[in-house]
């Protein structure tokens, strides 16, 4: 039984709360956002050793050094987004679908309201808001297009018939 909530701000952006959202809901709302996604706060804080690698070019010369902890923001296509299900599911993820690249802003910098009306701008599609495995909680996926909403609202009906609502 999957619980969720749908909700929406001003009759503009749509909202699906979803606890303990399912990896397999997290990938089919995915494919239904734009090819341009930005990751934001993803963390990493040496459970694993999955090798990093980064350069710091300074005057003619180049460092690489080996991160330990990290917490960065970066951009990827739909197809990389796809690559990365496992990661979702355990870290959570914030992903912001756009169809115009190179977002200029942190957008978990802001409030809901401020942040939807500047992700406008860049024609966004889709956010999901996703917390990991360990965190046990209300995952939460926004759209300013209802359709994608009500999409995702039937793929839960259809796959997971005892929902609550």
């Amino acid at each position: 039984m999957i619980k969720f909530n749908r909700a929406d701000i001003q009759d503009k952006y749509y909202i699906l709360e979803i606890y303990n959202c399912p990896t397999d809901v997290i990938m089919f709302a995915a494919n239904l956002g734009a090819e341009n996604i930005t990751i934001e706060n993803y963390k990493h804080h040496g459970k694993d050793h999955s090798p990093l690698f980064l350069s710091i070019p300074c005057d003619n010369q180049t460092v690489i050094p080996k991160p330990k902890r990290y917490d960065m923001d970066f951009e990827i296509t739909k197809s990389d987004f796809n690559n990365l299900k496992s990661i979702w599911h355990s870290n959570g993820c914030y992903a912001i679908f756009h169809e115009i690249t190179d977002l200029r802003f942190k957008a978990t910098d802001l409030n809901d309201i401020a942040r939807y009306k500047a992700l406008d701008n860049f024609k966004w599609t889709l956010e999901l808001a996703i917390p990991g495995s360990a965190s046990d909680g209300w995952g939460r996926i926004t759209s300013p297009d209802k359709t994608i909403i009500e999409k995702i609202e039937n793929y839960i009906k259809t796959i997971y018939t005892s929902s609550c609502h």
